[in-house]
């Protein structure tokens, strides 16, 4: 009945917490673009579908992309596709379906963005290959200041693979991209965390550039600046206000904030049932299609135990009241291999025949 239903459907159409707060004012970005094109869109295999007013109108079904650990073969981008958000089907044989030819060649943390005319689709990593290096502290002092990306319209077949260079000319690295549209500006913010020599590398703080079209981007602002290391930012806007989850290195756990301009300022959710979970990265946050709500909890945390294990669930009906519940193993099954910091993105019916009939 759930697969039917889904074909009708298709076919009608945070501020001060111990150990990290006081946020940096954000400031106005202009328009310097540091990257060209390098790359011509591939021609797709399956028509974009325009995204819809409402998006759970349409896109019914789910991709997960992530990295799976630190060695060979490992940091690069794999796929998971599931039905209902719960479990999750490993696509490729369990092989890298995106690999880099460029900087490290190693990718880690990648996140998929659709367009917000629902016409293309952008892919963003972290160009870092512990598995070649196997020097954290040169990583983060003296890596690669680079972001992958590549444009799409089907999830399967990619553009040529960009590097852009946004992080500030003394920083270290830049690592865990993420990107959000900005309904205020028209333009998408991409985000990442960058140490920089001026402080001697010592703390990761969150940076953000501007782009309307993922080719040219403004000057590298900071965004957040905090006591202690901040990565791994992750974006939701649940009616007029965003949700930032994001990893405070002062909590060994995960923060929440929200504010009702992404360039304004943020407050803290004080959310004991996140804050309490220790060992954990990567956060990961979507909402369920309304044939997927679980017990009237439509909102998936994932959290990423880089210890071991890997990515669990929490759920929540709203994020206003920051109340998560952790979800038991028997309720969900995970791919088949490890799933490390990743993302996870609402697709059609459409689109979820046509990667497995591609990368099955």
């Amino acid at each position: 009945m759930k697969k039917c239903l889904k074909w009708m459907t298709v076919l009608a159409l945070l501020v001060a917490m111990t150990g990290c707060g006081g946020n940096t004012p954000a400031e106005t970005p202009t328009n310097a673009p540091t990257a060209a094109p390098t790359d011509v869109p591939a021609t797709p295999t399956a028509e974009p579908t325009k995204e819809p007013e409402s998006a759970g109108d349409i896109y019914t079904n789910y991709l997960f992309v992530y990295f799976t650990g630190d060695h060979a073969g490992k940091e690069n981008i794999f796929y998971a596709v599931s039905e209902d958000g719960f479990h999750w089907e490993t696509l490729n044989g369990g092989e890298p379906v995106v690999t880099s030819e460029m900087g490290t060649q190693g990718l880690r943390d990648p996140f998929i963005i659709r367009s917000k005319s629902g016409k293309k689709v952008y892919l963003l990593a972290t160009d870092l290959h512990i598995a070649k290096s196997g020097d954290w502290g040169k990583a983060q002092n003296s890596g690669s200041k680079s972001l992958m990306m590549w444009e799409g319209k089907d999830f399967v077949y990619w553009s040529g693979q960009m590097e852009h260079t946004l992080a500030p000319a003394t920083a270290g690295c830049a690592w865990a991209p993420e990107a959000f549209y900005n309904d205020k500006t028209k333009e998408y913010m991409v985000f990442w965390s960058s140490r920089v020599s001026e402080d001697n590398y010592m703390k990761q703080r969150v940076y953000y550039s501007t782009t309307t079209d993922f080719i040219n981007f403004s000057e590298a602002k900071v965004w957040i600046d905090d006591s202690s290391d901040v990565i791994d930012v992750t974006i939701i806007k649940e009616g007029d206000y965003y949700y930032r989850f994001f990893k405070c290195a002062g909590t060994n756990g995960i923060l929440m904030e929200r504010a009702t301009d992404l360039l304004g300022t943020w407050e803290s959710i004080k959310s004991p049932s996140v804050e309490s979970q220790e060992g954990v990265e990567g956060p990961a946050i979507f909402e369920l299609h309304e044939e997927d709500v679980k017990d009237g909890n439509k909102y998936v945390l994932l959290l990423d135990n880089f210890g071991g294990g890997g990515y669990y669930y929490m759920l929540a009906d709203t994020l206003a009241d920051g109340e998560f519940t952790k979800l038991d193993k028997t309720q969900y099954s995970m791919p088949a291999n490890t799933v490390r910091h990743g993302t996870v993105i609402r697709i059609t019916q459409k689109e979820y025949d046509n990667l497995k009939k591609r990368l099955n």
